[in-house]
């Protein structure tokens, strides 16, 4: 992909993202690896909503496209019927049949940090703003991420220790403090 190519993709993703923000008040960025790819976490995340519902941006890691995306739509729903998803605490109204729990993060330390951060601020920011294309811009503060934690089939989360593994493997890497886990 040649620099005119990039730059040109850039601008369609950030007027998209720009876009959604205005119309429902936030989009998502997901990071999938492909069959290629040696990366195996998968991870999506929110832009806008520090903006639009005046809350942290929100974080899951290990779930497919689809379930990922659910899960944010559902928690942002929940965030617009009044709900702050504050850390430390299990919310009933995000996955079927499971709570989830918020778990505040330290997001220069999390290795996407770069992702999460300049899309969120290149994005949103200038969309909400009324400009005509979205333009990475610099700010001196990270917006403020929780990550969403879901639990095992048996409603355990990482840090039990009874959490199946496979759960806890698959929401590396933990973004949060674990001297809070349970």
């Amino acid at each position: 992909m040649s620099g005119a190519q990039f730059d040109a993709a850039r601008t369609r993703m950030l007027t998209k993202i720009g876009d959604d923000v205005a119309r429902v008040g936030w989009s998502s960025i997901g990071v999938f690896p492909t069959v290629d790819d040696d990366q195996t976490q998968q991870f999506m995340y929110s832009i806008g909503l520090p903006t639009t519902l005046d809350h942290p941006e929100l974080i899951v890691y290990g779930l497919p496209y689809r379930q990922a995306h659910a899960v944010l739509f559902s928690a942002i729903e929940e965030i617009r019927r009044g709900a702050k998803l504050e850390p430390g605490t299990k919310t009933p109204n995000v996955l079927e049949g499971y709570d989830v729990l918020i778990r505040e993060t330290d997001p220069l330390t999390a290795p996407h940090t770069f992702a999460v951060v300049w899309s969120a601020v290149a994005a949103a920011g200038p969309a909400i703003q009324g400009a005509a294309e979205p333009e990475p811009r610099i700010v001196d503060a990270v917006p403020p991420i929780v990550q969403v934690v879901w639990p095992d089939n048996e409603g355990r989360f990482p840090g039990d220790p009874d959490c199946d593994p496979a759960t806890v493997a698959d929401q590396e890497p933990v973004l949060y403090d674990r001297t809070e886990e349970q």
